[in-house]
């Protein structure tokens, strides 16, 4: 289970109760050792997920259940959806009428990946028809 507060928090109700166990009567000590400990404590139950599972880590979309759903994410993606548009367009083409075609070098993905967003819808529209119209 993912504990929000992590480790440490425990482990500073527990050397905090030690502490104020081991200060005796010197009040001095365990009063604000046993204050310590009691709030940590109070941290980690407030924080503990009571039925609920495990938390996420992350708050990453939904996985895409189909081809068209992963295309509109990709146009709505920024660069790495752009990346991801012109790798399929790539793997389209090797599939179709050009087999032979280079790997693209990281700068020319770059240069693509950052063009203006008309420019780019330009790019992947232009690629599309050329890939209709191959025999």
């Amino acid at each position: 289970m993912n504990s929000p507060v992590g480790w440490w928090v425990p482990g500073v109700a527990v050397v905090a109760t030690i502490l104020a166990i081991a200060a005796g009567r010197n009040l001095a000590i365990a009063i604000p050792a046993a204050s310590v400990a009691v709030a940590a404590a109070a941290i980690v139950l407030a924080s503990a997920p009571f039925g609920r599972g495990p938390l996420r880590a992350s708050a990453s979309p939904a996985p895409v259940r189909s081809e068209p759903d992963r295309l509109r994410f990709a146009f709505r993606s920024g660069e790495l959806g752009r990346a991801d548009l012109v790798a399929l367009l790539d793997r389209l083409e090797r599939e179709g009428p050009r087999p032979d075609l280079p790997t693209r070098s990281v700068a020319e993905l770059e240069e693509i990946v950052r063009l203006p967003a008309r420019e780019f819808d330009g790019y992947v529209l232009q690629r599309v028809e050329e890939l209709e119209a191959a025999p």
